[in-house]
């Protein structure tokens, strides 16, 4: 059987599980660790974030997963010798302080009013007007090169986990990519094409399942031949639940399958791969011929993954117009 024939039926065998008896939803293969359940606040200052500060910022923690609701501004993290990591977003906070001005029109510092009387204020014509600032601030885990301890969690206790044995020929495949690739305690994987850096819980979170991490790992690298510098698919650029993202993760998945299965021999990861591209799939209901789509970019991402490992030259090729032309 010829590497096409083989993609061929793992695709099918996927499809047939998503239509068959397949229940329940996708479940995430790692563990998820405890995170700080203190309020967003700011390490430097110590201040909590209040108000629609406090909303915006426990909102976007729990989207993104961030352990710890410390957020700095650029400027703090820069003064610490730390960097934000490139393709970071900031988020927008608001801060509220008071200013003073005279009859004459003239500015005061809040220490000088603070020691007037309510009197010298009165024949002063002192007028407090509010105003408003705005900032932009990270959340630590966007941040690389601050103290260790502004990112330790003492609740984790990684020790009580077991990390798999390693399977060498995948890791060898993973190794062989040059990708960059960070492991972080911490419940989110995911690819910054930004950045062109993969973030991955650590391989004790995934308790002794090496399929399970490698599935993931192969997923998150599928993203990554997406990249303008590899195979050029992610430049179109979706939003979240968008059908174009839904198609960027079927290939990414249909990746993750054939590596896993069809060149690993993972094969019990068949019916998690299943799990997750039916969840993903929902989405694109009106075009019933997606995944095969899709599997046809996985197929280039897997063979350029592959190419890599063999220490052969990949096929660049730019998808955008196969991904227009056949767009969905």
């Amino acid at each position: 059987m010829n590497t096409n024939e083989l993609y061929q039926q793992i695709t099918n065998e996927i499809i047939d599980l998503m239509e068959g008896q397949l229940t329940g939803n996708f479940d995430k293969p790692w563990i998820d660790l405890d995170v700080d359940s203190k309020p967003a606040h700011n390490p430097i200052t110590g201040n909590i974030y209040q108000g629609i500060n406090a909303l915006i910022l426990s909102n976007v923690r729990a989207n993104k997963g961030y352990l710890k609701g410390q957020f700095m501004t650029f400027n703090q993290i820069t003064s610490m010798n730390a960097k934000v990591i490139k393709g970071s977003r900031a988020v927008p906070v608001v801060f509220y302080q008071t200013s003073f001005k005279d009859a004459q029109n003239r500015y005061l510092k809040p220490e000088v009013v603070k020691n007037m009387g309510n009197n010298e204020k009165a024949e002063r014509g002192i007028e407090s007007i509010p105003t408003m600032r705005l900032y932009h601030v990270f959340n630590i885990f966007q941040t690389q090169g601050l103290p260790e301890e502004y990112y330790r969690l003492p609740e984790v206790d990684l020790a009580k986990l077991t990390e798999f044995d390693k399977d060498q020929k995948a890791e060898d495949l993973i190794s062989a990519t040059g990708a960059h690739i960070q492991y972080v305690p911490g419940n989110k994987a995911y690819y910054n094409p930004l950045a062109d850096i993969i973030n991955l819980p650590v391989k004790e979170q995934f308790n002794n399942n090496a399929g399970a991490f490698y599935a993931v790992a192969l997923h998150e690298l599928g993203h990554w031949t997406g990249h303008t510098s590899r195979l050029n698919r992610l430049s179109l650029g979706h939003e979240f639940g968008s059908p174009g993202y839904s198609f960027e993760e079927l290939i990414a998945e249909l990746t993750s399958a054939f590596l896993t299965v069809g060149h690993l021999g993972f094969t019990k990861e068949m019916n998690r791969n299943a799990s997750y591209l039916k969840s993903w799939i929902e989405v694109l209901k009106s075009d019933p011929k997606a995944i095969f789509k899709a599997a046809a970019q996985a197929q280039k991402a897997a063979d350029y993954l592959i190419a890599l490992s063999k220490g052969d030259e990949p096929l660049i090729a730019n998808l955008n117009e196969e991904l227009i032309n056949d767009s969905i």
